[in-house]
Protein backbone atom coordinates (compact mmCIF):
# COMPACT_ATOMS: atom_id res chain seq x y z
CA UNK A 1 0.00 0.00 0.00
CA UNK A 2 2.12 2.66 -1.45
CA UNK A 3 0.93 6.41 -1.20
CA UNK A 4 2.68 8.40 -3.49
CA UNK A 5 4.26 11.80 -3.03
CA UNK A 6 1.89 13.14 -5.64
CA UNK A 7 -1.21 11.94 -3.64
CA UNK A 8 0.16 13.61 -0.28
CA UNK A 9 0.81 16.69 -1.88
CA UNK A 10 -2.58 17.06 -3.27
CA UNK A 11 -3.96 16.35 -0.07
CA UNK A 12 -1.97 19.26 1.59
CA UNK A 13 -3.42 21.68 -1.38
CA UNK A 14 -6.70 20.42 -1.02
CA UNK A 15 -6.52 20.98 2.74
CA UNK A 16 -4.86 24.15 2.67
CA UNK A 17 -7.49 25.83 -0.01
CA UNK A 18 -9.98 23.98 2.01
CA UNK A 19 -9.15 25.83 5.54
CA UNK A 20 -8.72 29.05 3.74
CA UNK A 21 -12.11 28.87 2.15
CA UNK A 22 -13.83 28.74 5.61
CA UNK A 23 -10.99 30.18 7.79
CA UNK A 24 -14.13 31.63 10.13
CA UNK A 25 -15.32 28.18 10.72
CA UNK A 26 -11.86 26.77 11.44
CA UNK A 27 -11.28 29.55 13.91
CA UNK A 28 -14.56 29.00 15.48
CA UNK A 29 -13.67 25.19 15.80
CA UNK A 30 -9.81 25.89 17.16
CA UNK A 31 -11.51 28.49 19.65
CA UNK A 32 -14.33 25.65 21.10
CA UNK A 33 -11.43 23.35 21.31
CA UNK A 34 -9.08 25.15 23.28
CA UNK A 35 -11.91 25.99 25.92
CA UNK A 36 -13.06 22.44 25.83
CA UNK A 37 -9.21 21.44 26.44
CA UNK A 38 -8.52 24.35 28.97
CA UNK A 39 -11.94 23.93 30.70
CA UNK A 40 -10.56 19.93 30.78
CA UNK A 41 -7.32 21.12 32.42
CA UNK A 42 -9.07 23.45 35.08
CA UNK A 43 -10.96 20.82 35.92
CA UNK A 44 -8.42 18.52 36.64
CA UNK A 45 -5.94 20.29 38.38
CA UNK A 46 -8.22 22.84 40.27
CA UNK A 47 -11.72 21.16 40.88
CA UNK A 48 -10.45 17.30 41.35
CA UNK A 49 -7.68 18.52 43.84
CA UNK A 50 -10.43 19.63 46.13
CA UNK A 51 -12.24 16.72 46.05
CA UNK A 52 -9.46 14.50 46.62
CA UNK A 53 -8.87 13.81 50.71
CA UNK A 54 -5.30 13.78 51.59
CA UNK A 55 -3.42 11.41 53.10
CA UNK A 56 -2.72 11.46 56.98
CA UNK A 57 1.01 10.10 57.83
CA UNK A 58 0.76 7.30 60.72
CA UNK A 59 4.35 8.08 61.50
CA UNK A 60 5.18 11.24 63.44
CA UNK A 61 8.00 13.34 61.93
CA UNK A 62 11.46 12.77 63.34
CA UNK A 63 13.62 15.51 64.03
CA UNK A 64 17.15 14.98 63.70
CA UNK A 65 19.41 17.11 65.82
CA UNK A 66 22.81 16.30 64.91
CA UNK A 67 21.71 17.01 61.09
CA UNK A 68 19.95 19.76 62.30
CA UNK A 69 23.28 20.66 64.55
CA UNK A 70 25.17 20.35 61.17
CA UNK A 71 23.56 22.60 59.09
CA UNK A 72 23.42 25.46 61.46
CA UNK A 73 27.34 25.44 61.80
CA UNK A 74 27.22 25.90 58.20
CA UNK A 75 25.35 28.30 58.32
CA UNK A 76 26.91 30.23 60.86
CA UNK A 77 30.37 29.62 59.35
CA UNK A 78 29.13 31.16 55.65
CA UNK A 79 27.51 34.19 57.73
CA UNK A 80 31.07 35.04 59.66
CA UNK A 81 32.36 34.68 56.23
CA UNK A 82 29.88 37.20 55.02
CA UNK A 83 30.39 39.79 57.82
CA UNK A 84 33.79 39.49 57.04
CA UNK A 85 33.67 40.31 53.95
CA UNK A 86 32.02 44.19 54.75
CA UNK A 87 35.60 45.09 56.28
CA UNK A 88 37.38 43.96 53.63
CA UNK A 89 39.45 46.63 51.36
CA UNK A 90 39.02 46.13 47.45
CA UNK A 91 41.20 48.12 45.28
CA UNK A 92 39.93 50.90 43.05
CA UNK A 93 40.27 48.97 39.44
CA UNK A 94 39.86 52.75 37.85
CA UNK A 95 43.02 53.97 38.98
CA UNK A 96 46.40 53.56 38.19
CA UNK A 97 48.67 50.73 39.53
CA UNK A 98 50.98 52.84 42.33
CA UNK A 99 53.66 49.97 43.81
CA UNK A 100 52.21 48.76 47.23
CA UNK A 101 53.69 50.09 50.64
CA UNK A 102 55.28 47.28 52.90
CA UNK A 103 51.82 48.38 55.28
CA UNK A 104 49.34 46.85 52.14
CA UNK A 105 51.86 44.09 51.60
CA UNK A 106 51.45 42.86 55.41
CA UNK A 107 47.35 43.20 54.94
Amino acid sequence: MKIGIKKIKKFLEKLSLNTAQHAFMVCLFLFFLSLIFGGFLFYKYSILIQKVEPEVLDKSILFKEKIYQEVLEIWQENERIFQEADFKKYPNPFLELAPLSEEELTE
